[in-house]
């Protein structure tokens, strides 16, 4: 299963804690996580009010949460016709390259593109108070009850999640930690962050190195679990 959400992965590495270990806060606001499934438990009582980062939804029923949200993607198109044009900006993104290069360039479009913005629209208007004309805008601070700790990686977190899912998992006195690395790529052949660990054959440096990786890995799930019982995520 692919987790294409940072909620989804915070619910998911919560339902793989010890209830005891939880703080009282965490009890009560995320309850029910081992008896209901994902989207069950994030509708109930509304709790998508406790990701929501720019304030809580809006409309009577919430129904209009995720337009407070500054980045949201339209899938298809969908959506387009309610976007304000003068306020917000559009990107079309090619999902097929590197992430790393598809950030960059999003990093210096928006800058460029926001920066004559507020050049056009506060900068250089009149109607403007001067107060608030302050060259460096301060970050606004999340209102989400549970903000999220970092930028989440969700590819390292979803291998994080199936490496500590199947080392977990009982297996027999003679198991290994390349032996799970091994085990995770027969579950997930095409899952790209587990193509730089090698192929762990026979050959033993293979197995050192994929067995180091499985190790690190499982410390990271170590600390994100001891983040999540304490309402944090993702912790580094």
């Amino acid at each position: 299963m692919s987790y294409k959400n940072p909620c989804r992965l915070w619910y998911e590495f919560l339902r793989r804690t010890d209830i005891n270990d939880w703080s009282e806060k965490v009890k009560q606001d995320f309850a029910g996580t081992h008896e209901q499934d994902f989207e069950t438990w994030l509708d109930y009582d509304k709790r998508c009010r406790m990701f929501a980062p720019h304030g809580p939804m809006t409309g009577p029923n919430g129904d209009n949460w995720i337009k407070n949200l500054p980045v949201r993607p339209l899938s298809k198109g969908q959506g387009i016709d309610d976007v304000d044009h003068d306020t917000h900006l559009i990107l079309v993104i090619d999902q097929r390259k590197p992430y790393s290069v598809i950030m960059e360039s999003i990093e210096r479009k928006v800058k460029l593109v926001t920066e004559a913005w507020w050049l056009d629209n506060v900068w250089w208007n009149d109607d403007v108070p001067k107060e608030s004309k302050s060259k460096h805008r301060e970050w606004e601070k999340s209102k989400a009850l549970y903000p999220l700790a970092s930028r989440p990686d969700l590819e390292a977190l979803e291998l994080t999640l199936l490496i500590h899912d199947i080392h977990h998992y009982p297996k027999n006195d003679e198991w290994h930690h390349w032996n799970t690395g091994v085990e995770a790529k027969k579950t997930r052949p095409d899952f790209q962050p587990l193509m730089k660990y090698g192929n762990a054959g026979p050959d033993a440096d293979e197995k050192i190195k994929l067995g180091a990786a499985v190790i690190r890995i499982l410390d990271r799930a170590k600390r994100i679990k001891g983040g999540v019982v304490q309402g944090i995520f993702p912790a580094t």
